[in-house]
């Protein structure tokens, strides 16, 4: 795949945009459910398989980059797919080791974690995997909980659901 066809596709196809749509209705639905029923587990861990889907789907079109059309700044915020695609991995490897109260890595949101991506490829899945498994083993009353963590030297409290909506 080329970068002039990569960055010139001019719309989702329909199917595409459907799609989108189901997956949009039925999270809706998920989560108007898990409020109504007090039971986030099943949305969220529908979020976490999906979010390792979507993943998946990503990395799979990185793959099909050369080096240059992977590495081209693209005019994001992190400029190239593959720095955007580290970002990403880094802001939830930051916000896991909050959430577990574990002492925070130093990186930075910019950082470049894994230099290739095989071996960025690897952690995402990883990392994915790890979110399934840290939704899977919460109790009910566990979604209702806070979070605390300190960034830049003050102290912050959020409540899970809305840590894990983000991720």
């Amino acid at each position: 795949m080329t970068s002039a066809s990569f960055f010139s596709l001019p719309h989702p196809s329909l199917e595409c945009m459907h799609i989108i749509g189901r997956i949009y209705v039925t999270c809706l639905n998920l989560y108007c459910n898990a409020v109504e029923n007090h039971s986030f587990k099943k949305y969220f861990l529908m979020l976490a398989n999906y979010n390792a889907w979507a993943n998946q789907k990503l990395f799979s079109v990185l793959k099909d980059l050369n080096e240059d059309e992977i590495n081209q700044n693209c005019g994001a915020y992190f400029e190239s797919l593959f720095r955007t695609a580290n970002h990403i991995l880094v802001a939830d490897i930051l916000w896991f080791e909050r959430i577990h109260g574990a002492v925070q890595s130093q990186y930075a949101l910019d950082e470049i974690v894994h230099a290739d991506l095989d071996s960025l490829t690897n952690a995402r899945f990883l990392k994915d995997q790890s979110m399934i498994a840290f939704v899977q083993q919460l109790n009910d009353e566990a979604f209702h909980g806070t979070i605390s963590y300190t960034r830049h030297g003050q102290r912050h409290t959020e409540p899970l659901i809305g840590v894990l909506a983000h991720v």
